[in-house]
């Protein structure tokens, strides 16, 4: 039985390429043998997108998370680490599930920028 995961995405960080996006984690995941049991196109306006995808991880019993890169979790790489392996697309980088994340990473995502 394959491994279950989902795709997820921020809408308004992947722009007119969700699509392409979408294909690339989906051809990604199905290549390491996942099965793509829900693809999450998280619309600008959504208020909880964390936990649509934590709530979601949960419902699916998914093995992984695939996401285009992981400034589409802002802060929230632990959330999804605690829960299953996270996946960057883009540099085809697996987080295992409990991966420990270096606080300076966390703390970074915090912490807004000052120009």
């Amino acid at each position: 039985m394959p491994k279950r995961a989902l795709v997820y995405q921020l809408k308004q960080i992947s722009g007119d390429d969700h699509e392409r996006y979408e294909r690339e984690m989906v051809g990604l995941g199905q290549m390491w043998g996942y099965d793509i049991v829900r693809r999450l196109v998280i619309p600008t306006y959504s208020d909880t997108p964390l936990v649509t995808l934590i709530s979601n991880i949960q419902r699916n019993s998914a093995a992984a998370v695939f996401v285009p890169t992981l400034d589409h979790l802002s802060n929230a790489m632990r959330a999804v680490t605690l829960r299953c392996a996270l996946v960057d697309t883009s540099t085809s980088t697996t987080y295992q599930r409990g991966h420990q994340w270096p606080e300076h990473k966390i703390s970074a995502a915090l912490t807004p920028d000052h120009d």
